[in-house]
């Protein structure tokens, strides 16, 4: 999903005690336990694919189990062989670190919760087993700016719950998320004081977004540039609640993510399509998204069909954030001019700035905007 870098901002203090007040009153109290009968387990199991190397240094503590034995050193080095791992001469097939209450170290990252460590060819594969409040812990203050106001950030909050639980029920063999942007951003115990984070976790302990009673797929993007698609346009499916919205909420908008520019120089057009365009066609959709781009050399004899999507696959998706852009055609290449980031789907994190500061409106108000005809409800109260 995309996703929200880390981008230093103005720490923003203002009340929200009236606006909890309102957003307490339009909560839905009711059991929600699964989906389609699912059983919807209260721990989450995050594969930590940044970790993924042949060797790691590992920290632990003196409550903690290696394989349910009390383990003599509590610094080890986990090295993965093929398939085997080893730590100090002695091979297993497996790890399991137990951790109740307290804290592991992995290389420069801190995690709660237990983890079990595979060998695949000769990488160490991780997966952390922690409870569901813990683990946004490790996800808010990575997807969001910990400085946002309290109501956007509880927004957030609420969407990566229902998104982890929404995986979860995916009923998976071996983990339910990634911890990169293929899932949602996970990074373990932050650093840096996040107290604005852990109030909004707490203040929506067990809050997910339902529709039609089922725990919805709440995807989520930076910035829409000025207007959200829909489910059916980005992916092909039309889903009820993801649908397009005008977002003319772009006041506290970062810089990087409003507008953007991306130069691709003729060698490389060349080496990626196999000429140099000097013509093209190109749609949008109703959200001003890219749907069809067609570059042509100079006599039309030769031509490259992209999506927007594939477009940014090819030439940087970092670079090119969106597929909400347009294209120039000049003496060095080619220029390209766009506004947002990420796939443009749901939550429009960017904007929930400036609907709490500017609009006042409540994390459950900002929720309902981007998702439609669904409602936040406390899961297992």
């Amino acid at each position: 999903m995309k996703y929200l870098k880390y981008i230093c901002v103005l720490s923003l203090l203002f009340s929200c005690t009236n606006i909890e007040n309102r957003a307490n009153k339009n909560i839905e109290k009711q059991v929600i336990y699964n989906n389609q009968n699912k059983v919807l387990r209260d721990d989450v199991r995050v594969r930590l694919s940044n970790l993924e190397k042949n060797k790691l240094d590992i920290i632990l503590d003196q409550n903690m189990l290696i394989n349910g034995v009390t383990p003599n050193n509590l610094y080890i080095k986990v090295e993965a062989v093929d398939n085997t791992i080893y730590i100090d001469g002695e091979s297993f097939d497996k790890i399991y670190i137990t951790n109740e209450n307290s804290i592991i170290k992995i290389g420069k990252y801190y995690f709660y919760g237990d983890i079990e460590i595979k060998a695949l060819d000769s990488k160490l594969i991780l997966i952390n087993k922690l409870n569901m409040e813990k683990y946004l812990l490790g996800v808010i203050p990575f997807e969001m700016p910990a400085s946002f106001p309290l109501e956007a950030l509880k927004a957030q909050t609420v969407i990566a719950r229902s998104y982890a639980y929404r995986n979860i029920l995916r009923n998976k063999k071996d983990f339910d998320l990634y911890d990169g942007t293929i899932s949602q951003v996970y990074q373990g115990i932050p650093n840096n004081s996040v107290d604005n984070v852990k109030r909004a976790i707490n203040e929506t302990k067990g809050e997910v977004i339902v529709y039609n009673n089922n725990i919805i797929d709440a995807v989520f993007h930076s910035y829409s540039g000025g207007y959200t698609a829909s489910g059916k346009e980005v992916w092909g499916n039309d889903v009820p609640y993801l649908q397009a919205v005008e977002d003319n909420f772009s006041k506290g908008v970062h810089s990087s993510v409003l507008t953007w520019e991306f130069n691709i120089d003729k060698n490389t057009l060349n080496e990626k399509i196999g000429f140099i365009p000097i013509n093209f066609d190109i749609k949008y959709s109703e959200s001003n998204r890219v749907t069809s781009l067609i570059l042509y050399n100079e006599d039309h004899t030769k031509e490259y069909i992209f999506t927007g999507n594939s477009f940014r696959k090819m030439f940087s998706l970092s670079k090119i954030k969106s597929t909400s852009f347009t294209i120039n055609l000049n003496d060095e290449g080619m220029k390209v001019v766009g506004s947002g980031y990420g796939h443009g789907v749901g939550f429009s994190q960017w904007s929930s700035k400036t609907m709490a500061i500017d609009h006042n409106m409540n994390y459950i108000d900002i929720i309902k905007y981007f998702y439609k005809d669904v409602s936040v409800v406390k899961r297992g109260e």
